[in-house]
């Protein structure tokens, strides 16, 4: 999405993704830069313009550096230096985040936590993760992985037989490919 700074939207733009179980990172950022350039082209803003950019993305971000540190469901992303892979691309200084804290703070900006000071969005999609507000301000936790409840256990069983690899107990069970599975 394109946005001005007061929070409207100029324009948005998305591809389809592989829907394979552990999506590749080549292809799939491959596919987030055309959409980023294509919701610049619809909103007829040249990129020279923009003063900057803030990048979502699943799984655990080392907000200084802008690092993937952890994304398990995604092949090739753990270790990638996103916030240094988009600013080669666009010559604008670039934010990067996960996208449930992002989504909090948009609430607490322009939706329905606006002027709330401690709040928990609940993100339920092919994962299950919150961002949490305390102070009005973005909690991390001590490792910075505070939000990520897809990986919470849900009964003694899902200690021994384990889900598939990077899934957690509580996202596999009732994230978005938990309903993919339940209505095959």
């Amino acid at each position: 999405r394109v946005l001005y700074r007061t929070g409207a939207v100029a324009a948005a733009a998305r591809r389809t993704t592989a829907s394979d179980a552990r999506p590749k990172a080549k292809p799939l950022l491959a596919a987030v830069r055309k959409s980023i350039e294509a919701a610049l082209k619809r909103a007829s803003v040249d990129i020279g313009s923009v003063r900057a950019m803030g990048v979502g993305t699943p799984g655990d971000i080392d907000p200084a550096t802008g690092e993937v540190t952890l994304a398990p469901q995604i092949e090739g992303f753990e270790g990638l230096k996103l916030k240094e892979l988009v600013e080669s691309w666009f010559p604008c200084p670039v934010s990067v985040d996960n996208e449930v804290h992002l989504a909090v703070l948009g609430e607490r900006w322009r939706g329905v936590a606006k002027g709330v000071d401690d709040a928990v969005l609940i993100n339920v999609g092919i994962g299950v993760a919150a961002g949490i507000l305390i102070g009005g301000a973005l909690h991390r936790g001590f490792t910075g992985a505070a939000g990520e409840i897809g990986y919470l256990p849900l009964v003694e069983q899902w200690l021994r037989a384990q889900p598939p690899h990077g899934w957690g107990a509580l996202e596999y069970s009732a994230g978005g490919a938990a309903y993919a599975r339940l209505a095959k």
